[in-house]
């Protein structure tokens, strides 16, 4: 049994059939949610997150460069006690592409 979508469409989640979903207009609709919901309803201009390498919180700082500017994120790479230096070096290429600033835990001065 299948998660009804719209328009008569469900996903299955127990299927090996891929999500065929139309990424840029996803990436655009998410964009324009963050500046509705975070700049303008809530007057917040910059954004600080969580950078590991991996595919979820590289999704989150493309979304928060376009959404806020890149000038205006701050990422922290986050290793974690299983973090390979491959992870670590995939969080900087992410900073690096984007342009954003990047802090460490432990880093002395302010955002």
């Amino acid at each position: 049994m299948g998660l009804a979508v719209s328009q008569g469409k469900t996903f299955d989640p127990l299927s090996d059939e891929p999500l065929k979903i139309n990424a840029g207009l996803v990436a655009n609709w998410l964009t324009r949610f963050l500046q509705d919901e975070v700049i303008r309803r809530r007057n917040v201009s910059k954004a600080v997150l969580g950078l590991s390498g991996g595919v979820d919180s590289a999704v989150v700082a493309y979304l928060c460069a376009r959404a806020f500017g890149p000038e205006n994120v701050w990422a922290f790479r986050m290793p974690y006690k299983i973090s390979s230096a491959e992870s670590l070096s995939h969080a900087q290429m992410v900073i690096d592409d984007l342009g954003i600033q990047e802090q460490r835990p432990g880093d002395r001065h302010r955002l």
